[in-house]
């Protein structure tokens, strides 16, 4: 496996949700090998629970030993947390940075959450090998629950319905995932 990096939507009475991936380049998959869901976290305890588990990730290394990682894990965190809310406090995204835990802001536009749940769909079908481009540890239990039964919204058919109550953890995979479209196998639209 190479690089690790972490995506994430903080959440404070909601839970924070946090994706831990890696790409295997030999086979072109993305696993999905760690997930952390909690809410009512400062962003000391956030940022302190994140930073162990980049260190607890296991490794080998190139001379084949194994153990913890020891490199440093970078993640892509929803924007709104690197916003100025106007009390004067400093934002969570910026406390958590001051932290060592980093984050740089999600890049969010016009479209970009459908753009993502699309990406989502590519990721998930299967591509000539018969097996998903993203494939998903079993520890990873609140995104194996969250991504079958994600209901469509009703007002726009290709995203999901934004008061869903595991929308966290799709928004954290959403920000994990390459936005890159090449080398995806075509498919037709099915349900999430």
């Amino acid at each position: 496996m190479g690089r690790i990096w972490r995506g994430a939507d903080d959440g404070y009475a909601a839970p924070a949700a946090v994706l831990w991936l890696t790409r295997d380049s030999v086979h072109d998959r993305y696993y999905a090998i760690n997930e952390l869901y909690k809410s009512k976290m400062l962003p000391e305890e956030f940022a302190g629970r994140v930073l162990d588990a980049d260190r607890r990730i296991p490794v080998r290394y190139p001379d084949g030993t194994e153990g913890e990682n020891d490199r440093t894990v970078k993640g892509v965190l929803d924007s709104s947390d690197f916003a100025d809310t106007g009390t004067g406090s400093i934002a969570r995204g910026h406390q958590m940075r001051r932290l060592n835990c980093q984050w740089e802001p999600a890049d969010k536009g016009a479209h970009s959450r459908v753009q993502g749940v699309q990406n989502i769909h590519r990721m998930l079908a299967l591509q000539d090998d018969g097996m998903p481009k993203l494939q998903i540890f079993n520890n990873c239990v609140t995104l194996i629950k969250a991504l079958p039964s994600a209901p469509r919204s009703a007002t726009e058919p290709e995203d999901i319905d934004g008061s869903f109550e595991l929308d966290h953890i799709l928004d954290a995979l959403r920000y994990a995932l390459p936005g890159d479209r090449a080398g995806f196998k075509r498919v037709r639209w099915g349900g999430m």
